[in-house]
Order: structure tokens, then C-alpha cells, then sequence
């Protein structure tokens, strides 16, 4: 494996993971929960910023990332405990159950819509090709087409001198 495999690897992969991890982090501002930590990557803390009371942070092993959020301490023994003075109408674990589930399948959804969203995004950039062929439905009796000897179930493959007209 080459190395520009690799780092493509990584890319993509780094890629998936942020845009998953932002799904939960924009849930989870939405419903006030605190977020302490976005981080992209794991492991120890490379360089970022704190904004308010999120730690912004790009970590040393780039396969990952996380979001912890204030009062969720199902990763605690990896990301440490939650900071003690959380109010706590904005603590993850006292929020109802409908947001806790909204918050967990956030993520998941904006990978589906990030799916969908690569494919639209090329159809407008790069456009969709008309194949196959336009085919003649209906020839009114009498018209330009019949004269033209247009028959239903023809395909149009060239038009005023353009090959395969859309």
C-alpha cells in the first residue's frame, strides 16, 4: 500500500467520522446540552481552541473523534470525568429520553445525508447525462412530426445538428 493510499485512507475516513460526530454536537446544541469536547482524532490533545465552554481540538491518532458532552460519563475512564460544576439543565444524562435518543441518532443520519448530499452535489456540478435517449410518446396526426415522419416509440438522437439532445 502506497502511501498516498494511506493518507486518503485517513482522509476520508477523518472525513466520515467529523461530519458524524457534528451531527450529535449540533443536536446536543440545539437542546442546550453543554458539549465540553469536539475533537477530531483521538488520544492526546495536539492543538485548538476552547470557545465558551467547548474544547475545539484536533488530537495525535487522526482514525476518529468524539463529541463529550456535560453529564454523559459512558466514556469516562477514555475522556475523563465530566467538569463537576455543570448546571444541570445542561447535563446530557438528566435531559429526557427523546433527546438523548434525537442527540444518538444524529449522528447516523447526517452520514446518510452527507451520502445523498455527494452524489446531488455532483449531478449540479458536473450534470446528469439525458441516456437513454429522448423517445417520441405521441405524433399528432398531421403536425410537424408526422410530416417530418416522427413514428411513436423513435428515438431522438440528434437534434439540429446536437448528438444526444437532452
Amino acid at each position: 500500500m502506497d502511501l498516498f493510499t494511506v493518507v486518503a485512507f485517513i482522509f476520508i475516513l477523518g472525513s466520515a467520522v467529523v461530519l458524524h460526530e457534528f451531527g450529535h454536537f449540533l443536536v446536543a446544541k440545539f437542546f442546550k446540552i453543554r458539549v465540553e469536547t469536539f475533537s477530531v482524532g483521538f488520544g492526546p490533545r495536539l492543538f485548538g481552541r476552547k470557545w465558551g465552554h467547548t474544547d475545539y481540538r484536533v488530537s495525535a491518532i487522526p482514525l476518529g473523534g468524539y463529541v463529550k458532552l456535560g453529564g454523559d460519563e459512558s466514556n469516562a475512564p477514555l475522556e475523563g470525568a465530566s467538569a463537576p460544576d455543570i448546571p444541570p439543565e445542561e447535563q446530557y444524562n438528566l435531559r429526557p429520553r427523546w433527546q438523548r435518543v434525537l442527540v444518538a441518532v444524529a449522528g447516523p443520519v447526517m452520514n446518510i445525508i452527507t451520502a445523498m448530499a455527494i452524489p446531488v452535489a455532483g449531478a449540479f456540478v458536473y450534470g446528469v447525462p439525458a441516456t437513454p435517449a429522448p423517445v417520441v410518446y405521441y405524433v399528432q396526426s398531421g403536425g410537424a412530426a408526422d410530416q417530418a415522419g416522427l413514428k411513436p416509440g423513435d428515438r431522438i438522437v440528434s437534434f439540429n445538428g446536437t448528438e444526444n439532445p437532452s
